[in-house]
């Protein structure tokens, strides 16, 4: 276990990744790891990150419960004109999540954001 939180950091140390995948709505219903709730469309990182949690027989959270759009979005654009959904919650037992939601109002003081890096 220890060897994947050292690979986890030795990724994120890396500032030049950029890892802001979008899965959007489900297209197939053979997509079992993606709900009905997504928002907007894939993107290349989005695929990949639903092509990990079909392997790893995980769940994306924040797709199986529907939200406004205000509470599903977690990126703004700086000119406040387009909204993604780039943050997920992926888990092994969906059973145990009842509700995701997003906060999108926070102190950018205490907040470190991928425009900083």
């Amino acid at each position: 276990m220890r060897l994947f939180y050292e690979q986890v950091a030795q990724c994120l140390s890396n500032k030049k990744n950029h890892y802001n995948a979008k899965v959007g709505k489900k297209l197939t219903d053979q997509e079992k790891c993606i709900g009905i709730h997504g928002l907007g469309t894939r993107n290349e990182r989005g695929q990949k990150l639903l092509d990990f949690a079909t392997a790893q027989n995980t769940k994306i959270a924040n797709t199986f419960f529907k939200k406004q759009k205000s509470r599903k979005w977690t990126w703004r654009s700086p000119n406040s004109e387009q909204f993604n959904e780039i943050d997920y919650i992926l888990c092994q037992m969906d059973i145990f999540i009842k509700d995701v939601t997003v906060v999108n109002r926070v102190n950018r003081a205490e907040t470190i954001s991928d425009l900083q890096n």
